[in-house]
């Protein structure tokens, strides 16, 4: 549960650095974008390889 807890704590730093990179540089917009996509791309392959093992 702990380390749980410690993935969600992550993900919403991870938001919220994101969500004040944007408001500073719109020009941003895009990477973060593509950023946000990988990482949950990742994050659900990493998913999946827990569930299959």
């Amino acid at each position: 549960m702990g380390s749980e807890y410690r993935t969600v704590r992550g993900v919403l730093a991870v938001v919220f650095f994101l969500g004040v990179l944007s408001a500073i540089s719109p020009a941003a917009n895009a990477v973060i974008t593509v950023a946000v996509a990988v990482f949950l791309l990742g994050a659900a392959l990493l998913g999946a390889a827990a569930t299959s093992n």
